[in-house]
Protein backbone atom coordinates (compact mmCIF):
# COMPACT_ATOMS: atom_id res chain seq x y z
CA UNK A 1 0.00 0.00 0.00
CA UNK A 2 1.09 3.59 -0.71
CA UNK A 3 -0.27 6.07 1.88
CA UNK A 4 -0.66 9.80 1.24
CA UNK A 5 -1.24 11.16 4.75
CA UNK A 6 -2.83 14.59 5.10
CA UNK A 7 -3.65 14.53 1.40
CA UNK A 8 -5.52 17.85 1.42
CA UNK A 9 -7.80 18.93 -1.39
CA UNK A 10 -8.37 16.84 -4.49
CA UNK A 11 -5.75 18.83 -6.42
CA UNK A 12 -3.03 17.39 -4.17
CA UNK A 13 -4.30 13.83 -3.99
CA UNK A 14 -1.95 11.15 -5.18
CA UNK A 15 -3.14 9.01 -8.06
CA UNK A 16 -3.39 5.23 -7.87
CA UNK A 17 -1.85 3.33 -6.15
CA UNK A 18 -1.85 6.06 -3.45
CA UNK A 19 -4.48 5.80 -0.70
CA UNK A 20 -5.35 9.39 0.22
CA UNK A 21 -5.95 9.94 3.96
CA UNK A 22 -7.09 13.14 5.68
CA UNK A 23 -9.04 14.10 8.80
CA UNK A 24 -11.10 16.67 6.91
CA UNK A 25 -13.91 15.00 4.94
CA UNK A 26 -14.36 18.11 2.79
CA UNK A 27 -11.27 17.26 0.77
CA UNK A 28 -12.84 13.95 -0.24
CA UNK A 29 -10.03 11.60 0.78
CA UNK A 30 -10.22 7.85 0.24
CA UNK A 31 -10.07 7.45 4.03
CA UNK A 32 -11.17 9.98 6.68
CA UNK A 33 -8.99 9.38 9.73
CA UNK A 34 -6.88 10.93 12.46
CA UNK A 35 -3.28 10.49 11.27
CA UNK A 36 -2.14 9.91 14.86
CA UNK A 37 -4.34 6.81 15.16
CA UNK A 38 -4.71 5.08 11.81
CA UNK A 39 -6.70 1.90 11.47
CA UNK A 40 -4.22 0.11 9.23
CA UNK A 41 -2.23 -3.04 9.97
CA UNK A 42 1.38 -2.82 11.18
CA UNK A 43 3.95 -2.84 8.35
CA UNK A 44 1.22 -2.34 5.73
CA UNK A 45 2.74 0.51 3.71
CA UNK A 46 5.58 0.27 1.22
CA UNK A 47 5.54 4.04 0.73
CA UNK A 48 4.28 6.78 3.05
CA UNK A 49 4.07 10.40 1.99
CA UNK A 50 3.11 13.16 4.44
CA UNK A 51 3.03 16.47 2.62
CA UNK A 52 2.35 19.66 4.54
CA UNK A 53 0.92 17.88 7.55
CA UNK A 54 3.61 17.78 10.26
CA UNK A 55 3.48 21.56 10.82
CA UNK A 56 -0.19 21.17 11.83
CA UNK A 57 0.82 18.98 14.79
CA UNK A 58 2.14 20.12 18.16
CA UNK A 59 5.90 19.55 17.98
CA UNK A 60 6.47 18.20 21.49
CA UNK A 61 3.25 16.21 21.94
CA UNK A 62 1.83 15.13 18.59
CA UNK A 63 4.89 15.00 16.31
CA UNK A 64 6.50 12.12 18.27
CA UNK A 65 3.20 10.20 18.11
CA UNK A 66 2.98 10.84 14.36
CA UNK A 67 6.55 9.66 13.74
CA UNK A 68 5.87 6.52 15.80
CA UNK A 69 2.74 5.91 13.70
CA UNK A 70 4.81 6.23 10.52
CA UNK A 71 7.27 3.68 11.89
CA UNK A 72 4.44 1.30 12.83
CA UNK A 73 2.87 1.46 9.38
CA UNK A 74 6.03 1.27 7.26
CA UNK A 75 6.94 -2.16 5.98
CA UNK A 76 10.54 -3.41 6.11
CA UNK A 77 12.35 -1.92 3.13
CA UNK A 78 9.67 0.77 2.76
CA UNK A 79 10.23 4.48 2.32
CA UNK A 80 8.75 7.49 4.09
CA UNK A 81 8.92 11.10 2.91
CA UNK A 82 7.78 14.11 4.94
CA UNK A 83 7.49 17.47 3.16
CA UNK A 84 6.59 20.82 4.66
CA UNK A 85 7.13 24.56 4.65
CA UNK A 86 10.51 25.54 6.09
CA UNK A 87 10.15 28.69 8.22
CA UNK A 88 13.88 29.41 7.90
CA UNK A 89 14.18 28.82 4.15
CA UNK A 90 11.18 31.03 3.31
CA UNK A 91 13.00 33.94 4.99
CA UNK A 92 16.21 33.33 3.04
CA UNK A 93 15.17 35.03 -0.21
CA UNK A 94 13.29 38.31 -0.69
CA UNK A 95 11.08 36.89 -3.48
CA UNK A 96 9.48 34.54 -0.94
CA UNK A 97 8.59 37.28 1.57
CA UNK A 98 4.88 37.10 0.64
CA UNK A 99 4.84 33.51 1.93
CA UNK A 100 6.35 34.13 5.40
CA UNK A 101 3.06 34.68 7.23
CA UNK A 102 1.37 31.67 5.57
CA UNK A 103 4.35 29.42 6.36
CA UNK A 104 4.40 30.60 9.98
CA UNK A 105 0.66 30.56 10.66
CA UNK A 106 -1.10 28.30 8.15
CA UNK A 107 -4.67 29.30 7.37
CA UNK A 108 -8.19 29.20 8.71
CA UNK A 109 -9.66 27.52 5.61
CA UNK A 110 -10.93 24.51 7.56
CA UNK A 111 -10.39 22.83 10.95
CA UNK A 112 -6.80 21.72 11.40
CA UNK A 113 -5.27 24.12 8.87
CA UNK A 114 -3.41 26.30 11.39
CA UNK A 115 0.31 25.68 11.88
CA UNK A 116 1.14 24.73 15.45
CA UNK A 117 4.89 25.28 15.07
CA UNK A 118 7.29 27.00 12.70
CA UNK A 119 8.51 23.87 10.96
CA UNK A 120 12.02 23.47 9.57
CA UNK A 121 13.83 20.65 7.87
CA UNK A 122 16.34 20.48 10.71
CA UNK A 123 13.68 20.13 13.42
CA UNK A 124 11.81 17.56 11.33
CA UNK A 125 14.96 15.46 10.86
CA UNK A 126 15.52 15.60 14.63
CA UNK A 127 11.96 14.40 15.29
CA UNK A 128 12.16 11.69 12.63
CA UNK A 129 15.41 10.29 14.03
CA UNK A 130 13.57 9.05 17.12
CA UNK A 131 12.20 6.21 14.98
CA UNK A 132 14.23 6.55 11.79
CA UNK A 133 17.90 7.01 12.79
CA UNK A 134 18.95 7.46 9.16
CA UNK A 135 16.50 10.35 8.51
CA UNK A 136 17.98 13.06 6.33
CA UNK A 137 16.90 16.20 4.54
CA UNK A 138 17.18 16.44 0.77
CA UNK A 139 16.48 19.21 -1.71
CA UNK A 140 12.75 19.31 -2.50
CA UNK A 141 13.60 18.69 -6.17
CA UNK A 142 15.36 15.39 -5.34
CA UNK A 143 12.46 12.96 -4.68
CA UNK A 144 11.32 11.11 -7.81
CA UNK A 145 8.13 12.12 -9.59
CA UNK A 146 6.01 9.25 -8.24
CA UNK A 147 5.76 10.99 -4.83
CA UNK A 148 2.54 13.08 -4.76
CA UNK A 149 4.37 16.39 -4.19
CA UNK A 150 2.03 19.17 -5.29
CA UNK A 151 4.79 21.76 -5.72
CA UNK A 152 8.56 21.65 -5.61
CA UNK A 153 9.02 25.25 -4.51
CA UNK A 154 12.40 25.51 -2.79
CA UNK A 155 11.24 26.99 0.54
CA UNK A 156 9.92 23.54 1.43
CA UNK A 157 11.85 20.83 3.22
CA UNK A 158 11.86 17.18 2.19
CA UNK A 159 12.92 14.62 4.81
CA UNK A 160 13.35 10.93 4.07
CA UNK A 161 12.86 8.75 7.11
CA UNK A 162 14.32 5.80 5.23
CA UNK A 163 17.04 6.20 2.66
CA UNK A 164 16.20 6.16 -1.03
Amino acid sequence: MYLNLGCGDKATHGRAPWVNVDSWPGCEPDVVADILHLDFEDNCAEMIYAGHVIEHLDYTGQVPLFVAELARLLSPGGQVLVVGPDAEKVRSRPEWSDWVERVDEGSTEHPGSLHLWKATGEATVKAMRECFPEAREVDIRTPAGFWPIASRVEWQFAVFGKDI
